[in-house]
């Protein structure tokens, strides 16, 4: 796999742990809008007209962020329950946690060799790249 598509995995799961916030910004960003002040704006022009409503929810379910957010979130989510619990582990070690480590220290902290440690983590962002889109097969 190219260096490029391996530090874009790894981005993904860098981020997954925030991606509950991140998708919360952009509803909200969609729902409420920044507007600036206006003296003069005419108080019956409220955006909660039934029109309103509609288009926001459409915005929504448009919004290509958030789509993408979504469906990485999901394929994370999706691959981590068909890893084994060891790996599971390993990949929380090295990315969701606030302390990323490399992955011997971390192999060594899950109790599995390094070489086998390292077999299945390749096997695991090979896997993840191909269910994202990154890389095709």
């Amino acid at each position: 796999m190219r260096q490029q598509a391996w530090d874009e995995v790894k981005t993904v799961l860098t981020d997954y742990p925030k991606y509950e916030w991140y998708i919360n910004q952009v509803r909200e960003s969609v729902l409420y809008p920044w507007k600036p002040s206006d003296a003069n704006a005419d108080i019956s022009s409220g955006s909660f007209s039934p029109d309103g409503v509609v288009n926001k929810v459409i915005k929504i379910e448009d919004n290509i962020i958030l789509n993408r957010l979504m469906f990485q979130k999901n394929v994370v989510e999706k691959k981590l329950a068909e890893t084994p619990e060891w790996l599971v582990e390993l990949i929380d070690i090295m990315y969701f946690s606030n302390n990323h480590l490399k992955l011997r220290p971390a192999s060594e902290l899950v109790g599995v060799s390094y070489r086998t440690a390292k077999k299945y983590h390749e096997e695991f962002m090979i896997d993840l790249a191909g269910m994202l889109g990154i890389i095709r097969f």
